[in-house]
């Protein structure tokens, strides 16, 4: 009964939902772990040239954000992917030619999601990179915050710090920027083909058999 199906859909959607979330917190205190132990077996010679404290707490935000990256977008995408492929069958099955169209459609979703891929991965190394000057152009004034005082370089510390948070920003926004249409087209052309185009053929269907 249609009752059943939504109930068994909501269990499925809290299945879901709790999988993901346990999965979530296991992979990150897995990195977590393996990136600290690493970090514990360098070398002195490594400690002494970098700042070893500054460096753990980079590694846990670059954890969370390498979860984030392949937990957190690839398996949605997984299961768009999944979608596409059984709506494809019920579509073949019902109408071959529809099926065709969503069949040639798999290809083309993987090519925008690549790409969108490729330029998020480039687009968060540059961040890591800003991040890690930006934290570096707080760091060192203070360092030597006797000299900053003495040559009365305050204001043009301070503004160099700004600059270099805004530029972070600016990242942070073209990330957010190229996300959201990624998101935008991947779930447009995934909901299309997978419950759209199946009701249309449908109602299509219901109507050539009353004769309308």
């Amino acid at each position: 009964s249609s009752v059943g199906a939504l109930v068994l859909a909501i269990i499925a959607q809290y299945a879901y939902a709790v999988k993901m979330g346990v999965l979530r917190a296991r992979a990150l205190a897995s990195v977590r772990k393996t990136l600290m132990a690493r970090l514990h077996a360098k070398g002195m010679d490594f400690h002494l040239k970098n700042d070893s404290a500054g460096l753990a707490s980079r590694l846990s935000e670059d954890a969370d954000a390498l979860i984030k990256k392949n937990l957190d977008a690839r398996v949605p995408l997984a299961g768009n992917v999944v979608s596409l492929v059984l709506a494809t069958g019920l579509l073949l099955a019902a109408n071959p030619l529809a099926g065709a169209v969503v069949f040639v459609m798999l290809p083309i979703l993987g090519v925008i999601n690549g790409w969108f891929g490729q330029k998020r991965e480039k687009l968060y190394a540059t961040f890591s990179l800003r991040r890690a000057d930006l934290g570096r152009q707080g760091q060192e004034p203070l360092e030597l915050i006797q000299s900053v005082k003495t040559f009365g370089r305050e204001d043009i510390e301070s503004g160099k710090y700004r600059a270099k948070a805004q530029a972070l920003v600016e990242i942070g926004e073209e990330d957010a920027r190229v996300g959201g249409t990624a998101h935008m087209l991947s779930s447009a052309l995934t909901d299309f083909f997978t419950k759209q185009l199946i009701y249309i053929l449908g109602a299509w269907a219901v109507a050539a058999s009353m004769g309308l």
